[in-house]
């Protein structure tokens, strides 16, 4: 077995790693697994494994409706429902007087959202909606779907 270089399914060199295919932050959530793994970080451990599950669990529901959804979404969107998760669990701890219990949450929250794409700041957001009225030459309420159509194509 000394030698062999392992191949893809379809047995070329380039085809050796998935992870290729997908979405950088699908890459540095595996990254973050194994070397939190190797580093005994147990903290931050379950968090990955949660992303993990959650995504698979997302990417077989998809599969059996049919439809196919960009890996990098599923993971936003499960990452997300993570993160309200977790933040109303916060809340009810901080209710319920558990201040400990809540921090935990929180700083969980935390880490979680290194996992979200960087976020539009309000002026940059501004910057693309005054750009997108001029060129769609936006001039009343009634031009404001065309707007909001053309922003989300630009933003994402």
């Amino acid at each position: 077995m000394r030698g062999r270089v392992r191949r893809g399914r379809a047995g070329c060199r380039a085809c050796t790693s998935q992870s290729e295919l997908k979405a950088t932050t699908l890459q540095t959530r595996n990254k973050d697994l194994s070397e939190d793994e190797r580093a005994d970080a147990k903290a931050k451990l379950p968090i990955i494994k949660g992303i993990m599950s959650g995504v698979k669990n997302a990417e077989i529901a998809e599969t059996a409706k049919a439809n196919s959804t960009d890996p990098a979404a599923l993971q936003v969107q499960v990452v997300q429902g993570m993160i309200k998760r977790g933040t109303q669990a916060a809340e009810e701890y901080t209710s319920a007087g558990r201040t400990d219990l809540a921090d935990k949450e929180l700083k969980e929250v935390g880490w979680l959202q290194d996992y979200l794409p960087p976020q539009l700041s309000r002026d940059e957001l501004k910057a693309i909606a005054t750009q997108t009225v001029a060129e769609l030459n936006a001039t009343s309420m009634k031009d404001m779907g065309k707007v909001i159509a053309a922003m989300r194509e630009k933003v994402g």
